[in-house]
C-alpha cells in the first residue's frame, strides 16, 4: 500500500480563515501581523555598519567576518549585529550591507552612526526624508550618554525643569532617583521615551532596547562599575517609566536582562566560556576581525565571549538579543 503524502501546510490557510471568520462573527478583532514599509535602525556604535568612502566598508562594532580578499563581510549571517537578525526576520537586510537572498534596498537603511546620544537621535532619519507612517524603528542608544554624565561633570546635573519620576517624586518601588547625576541619566531614558512617543504619532512602530549595564563590561574593568550601572539603571527607568505600558506601538525588549543572564556564572541558562573579558585582541571593537580574535571560532555558533571589546557586544550575543528583538517584533500586536 502506497505511503499517503501529508502536508500540514495546506491546512494553516484554511484554519486562519476559519479564525478570522469565527472572530468577525463573534463580534472580535481580526489580527493582522505588522508589515513595515521601512525598516530603519538608528542609534550608536551598538547597530552601526560602517559604509564608506572615510569608513571601512562593512565595519561594525563587534567580530568582524573577513573575505578571502581581507575585506570584511558584514553580511554572513553568523557574525551579524542584533539589528541585522531583525531585518532578516521580515526577509529584508540593510541598503548598507546587502545580503544575498534577502531584500536589500533603500526601504532598510542602517541609518546609526557613532558618538550618537539620545538628542543626537532624530537627526538620523533626515537622510530618509523623516519618520513615515509604518516605518518600522529599530532602536539601541544611551551608552554614550551615560558615559558621558560618568565622565563629564557639566552632564551630571539634571535639567531644571525636570518633573515626575525622573525628579524623585512617587513612593517606594516607584520612587524616582534623588541623586542628581542619576537624575540626568533618567532625563536621558525620559527624553527617549518621549521622541518614541512623538514618533508614533504619525503612525511608526519601534522596537526599543534597554541599556546593558555599563559596569559589568571590559570598559568598566578599571572604572567605578556600581556608579556606571547605577547610571544605566537610572537612564532604564527613565525609559520604561515614561512608556505607556499599553502602548501598541512600542515594544520594548528587555536587551539588559538578556545580557545579565548571560553573565551569570551560576544557572546560567547560557554557557558562555568567558562573561566578562573581551574576545578581541584590539583596543577599539571597530577594528576586531576574525583575524584579531583569542579563538579560532567567534562566530554566533559557540559561546565563548559576551564581549567582543570594549562595552561592545559578541556575535553570539548579538544573536540572542537579536533573536529576542525579532520575537518581540513578529509577536507585538502594532
Amino acid at each position: 500500500m502506497p505511503l499517503v503524502s501529508f502536508r500540514p501546510f495546506r491546512l494553516a490557510p484554511l484554519l486562519a480563515a476559519a479564525g478570522a471568520l469565527l472572530a468577525a462573527g463573534c463580534g472580535g478583532d481580526v489580527y493582522q501581523r505588522f508589515e513595515p514599509q521601512r525598516i530603519l535602525s538608528l542609534g550608536d556604535e551598538y547597530s552601526y555598519i560602517g559604509t564608506g568612502p572615510d569608513d571601512d566598508p562593512g565595519a561594525r562594532y563587534t567580530v568582524d567576518a573577513l573575505n578571502s580578499d581581507g575585506s570584511r563581510n558584514c553580511a554572513h549571517d553568523r557574525y551579524w549585529l542584533w539589528n541585522q537578525r531583525v531585518a532578516a526576520r521580515y526577509g529584508r537586510a540593510f541598503a548598507e550591507c546587502p545580503v544575498p537572498g534577502y531584500l536589500s534596498d533603500g526601504s532598510t537603511r542602517a541609518l546609526a552612526r557613532e558618538r550618537t546620544t539620545v538628542n543626537m537621535l532624530a537627526s538620523q532619519l533626515d537622510a530618509v526624508g523623516g519618520v513615515k507612517d509604518k516605518d518600522l524603528l529599530l532602536v539601541f542608544v544611551g551608552a554614550n550618554d551615560v558615559w558621558d554624565i560618568y565622565g563629564d561633570p557639566s552632564a551630571q546635573v539634571p535639567p531644571p525643569d525636570l518633573k515626575g519620576y525622573c525628579a524623585g517624586e512617587g513612593e517606594g518601588d516607584n520612587k524616582g532617583p534623588t541623586v542628581p547625576e542619576q537624575q540626568a541619566a533618567c532625563a536621558r531614558g525620559q527624553a527617549l521615551a518621549e521622541q518614541l512617543l512623538a514618533w508614533t504619532k504619525v503612525g511608526a512602530r519601534v522596537v526599543v532596547l534597554d541599556l546593558p549595564y555599563q559596569g559589568t563590561t571590559p570598559q568598566a574593568a578599571s572604572e567605578d562599575r556600581a556608579r556606571l550601572n547605577s547610571l544605566t539603571e537610572a537612564f532604564n527607568k527613565g525609559l520604561r517609566f515614561n512608556l505607556p505600558d499599553n502602548s501598541r506601538y512600542i515594544a520594548l525588549v528587555q536587551a539588559n536582562n538578556r545580557v545579565e543572564l548571560a553573565q551569570k556564572t551560576e544557572n546560567s541558562p547560557y554557557p558562555f566560556r568567558n562573561r566578562t573579558e573581551a574576545v578581541c585582541t584590539t583596543v577599539s571593537a571597530k577594528d576586531c576581525t576574525t583575524a584579531t580574535v583569542k579563538i579560532a571560532d567567534a562566530s554566533s555558533n559557540g559561546y565563548e565571549y559576551v564581549f567582543a571589546a570594549e562595552r561592545y557586544l559578541s556575535p553570539t550575543m548579538n544573536r540572542l538579543i537579536g533573536d529576542l528583538a525579532a520575537d518581540r517584533a513578529r509577536n507585538q500586536p502594532f
